[in-house]
């Protein structure tokens, strides 16, 4: 299976924050925006934050390692049951008290904040009003504060407390249409680190779970990807808000027979982001109908042509719905 098999509960940390384009006339602005889309990258440091979606706090430590090679940081939980992840690169472990799951994630940490190369400037300001809004301090760090609000129904806003010297964002806010925060992320203590610091403190035994690379990864978790070509798949998607585009187009390939057993599209419009996961409905199988929702992240399911339809995304439930009930397959002429 390409979409259950993921935990729920992490899902929310494996998503990117915010995947920050840049809009907006004030050149100020713009060239933070386009820092921050690169702070990630070229930044180390360990720091503690806390996470919130809607009645549910965790405390997370993090340390975070940014080389020439790529991203590699580990998560470990401070409140509730122990529970680890290890990004390292596109290879994600999680570690449970009573499970070990690895797959393969999107590129950059789990706060990553990174542009949409395919998504234009023009869309974003169709589709986004951007605002400085103050200063403002963080984790004793000073910080410039962005309002980033949405103009229609179909996606969130954002409010970004952006560090005055590394452009982090050392507090996200992601709010809904009547401003009412359903995640945050804010760091309660941050401390800037040297590459290979960062490394040894990821990489330290006493944290008893060491990270991989893409050749342990367990198989049957991770089916290996291969980019759809134009016009090759019979899926579509009629129906997207404005502003919306593909970014990427994948099938997951069954490792014996190494021929298509479901695909990946995913969709963003610079700043949030939909993924619509299609696979073969096994007869044995409880389909997903209807809506689901896990604090900032709503999902959509449905039976298309008897396969699984699955719309996930940090949107609100009328984007995943529209798109979810838009998905149609061309049978073979």
């Amino acid at each position: 299976m390409i979409f259950r098999e993921k935990d729920w509960a992490w899902v929310l940390l494996l998503i990117p924050v915010v995947a920050l384009g840049s809009g907006q006339q004030d050149t100020v602005l713009r060239d933070w925006l386009n820092r921050v889309a690169r702070s990630n990258q070229s930044n180390s440091y360990e720091g503690t934050f806390v996470y919130r979606c809607v009645a549910d706090v965790v405390t997370m430590k993090i340390v975070h390692a940014a080389t020439d090679a790529g991203e590699r940081e580990r998560l470990v939980s401070l409140s509730g049951p122990t529970q680890h992840i290890v990004h390292d690169g596109e290879v994600i472990t999680s570690v449970f008290p009573k499970k070990t799951t690895r797959f393969l994630g999107p590129g950059g940490g789990a706060l990553s904040i990174g542009g949409t190369p395919s998504v234009t400037d023009e869309s974003l300001e169709r589709n986004y009003q951007l605002k400085n809004v103050g200063a403002d301090r963080i984790a004793g760090r000073p910080t410039q504060v962005v309002e980033i609000k949405p103009k229609d129904k179909y996606r969130y806003g954002f409010k970004l407390w952006l560090d005055d010297e590394t452009f982090l964002a050392l507090r996200s806010d992601m709010v809904d249409e009547t401003g009412r925060i359903i995640e945050q992320i804010l760091f309660t203590d941050i401390q800037m680190l040297g590459t290979q610091d960062a490394l040894a403190k990821v990489d330290a035994a006493e944290w008893g779970v060491a990270p991989t690379d893409a050749a342990q990864v367990d198989q049957h978790m991770t089916p290996e990807r291969q980019l759809v070509t134009d016009g090759a798949s019979p899926w579509d998607v009629t129906q997207l808000p404005e502003g919306f585009a593909l970014t990427e187009h994948v099938y997951a390939l069954d490792h014996q027979a190494r021929t298509p057993e479901g695909e990946h599209l995913l969709f963003s419009d610079g700043l949030a982001s939909v993924s619509i996961f299609i696979e073969k409905f096994a007869d044995n199988e409880t389909p997903f109908k209807g809506v689901s929702r896990m604090g900032a992240v709503n999902a959509f399911g449905t039976v298309v042509n008897g396969h699984q339809v699955t719309v996930v995304g940090d949107v609100p439930e009328a984007t995943v719905r529209m798109m979810g009930q838009s998905v149609t397959f061309r049978a073979a002429q």
